[in-house]
């Protein structure tokens, strides 16, 4: 092979190489519901050695101008198993509340007594929607200062984005994230892995891990959960 050739050969292969190298894609990752948008979720939670199975149900209600989300949230059954028994407590009705477009939880109007529970476990599952573009390892974070009229304590989650991922057939944004309150004598944290559907945002699924959750204040305890759409 002459000189000129080699060159050229050279030149072919690495355009080759360049061509072949991936470059990560930026993604809007952004909710987008609409007004009458349903979901049902199961999850399955382990509360040190008891199994708590529930399902839950999901309406919008509204779109606000500001791109604010209303939806009304139902817990439709749980059953709890412990050393082999079963205790069905039904339904525990449902919950009005407010997003912010970005997934962030401003308010929230309990229409059960049941469901007018202490919910500080439940800021370790907001996700928070970034501003802007995304690729694959782009972190960024939420802070919440504490708010003794919300019965918010103070915490800090740390979300990055791993990639799009097929799951049971729904094209999905895969995301990690680490909650944790920052004050506290037993503060929560929750580690996870949630998957959202890249048609409009939405939870597809979850796996968390919890430590110190009060499901009932003064009572730290720690858990396991998957959760998964089931329609």
């Amino acid at each position: 092979m002459n000189t000129r050739k080699k060159r050229l050969c050279i030149v072919a292969l690495a355009a080759l190489a360049v061509g072949a190298i991936a470059i990560p894609e930026e993604v809007s990752l952004k909710w987008t519901p609409k007004v009458g948008d349903k979901s049902k979720y199961r999850m399955d939670m382990d509360v040190d050695g008891a199994l708590a199975v529930s399902i839950t149900s999901g309406t919008i209600l509204e779109i606000k101008a500001d791109g604010a989300v209303v939806a009304r949230e139902s817990v439709d059954s749980v059953k709890i198993t412990f050393g082999g028994q079963e205790m069905d407590l039904g339904s525990l009705g449902s919950a009005v509340q407010t997003y912010s477009a970005n997934g962030e939880l401003m308010d929230r109007k309990a229409e059960s007594q049941e469901m007018d529970v202490d919910m500080r476990w439940a800021e370790g599952l907001v996700i928070i929607y970034p501003e802007g573009k995304v690729k694959p390892g782009d972190v960024w974070k939420r802070t919440v200062k504490a708010d003794a009229s919300k019965k918010r304590v103070a915490s800090e989650t740390s979300f990055k984005y791993i990639g799009e991922e097929d799951v049971a057939g729904a094209r999905c944004w895969k995301l990690t994230y680490e909650f944790r309150e920052t004050e506290g004598s037993t503060p929560i944290t929750t580690t996870a892995t949630v998957w959202l559907e890249v048609k409009d945002g939405s939870l597809h699924k979850g796996e968390y891990v919890m430590k110190n959750v009060e499901f009932q204040p003064g009572f730290p305890m720690d858990a396991t959960a998957k959760l998964v759409r089931i329609d």
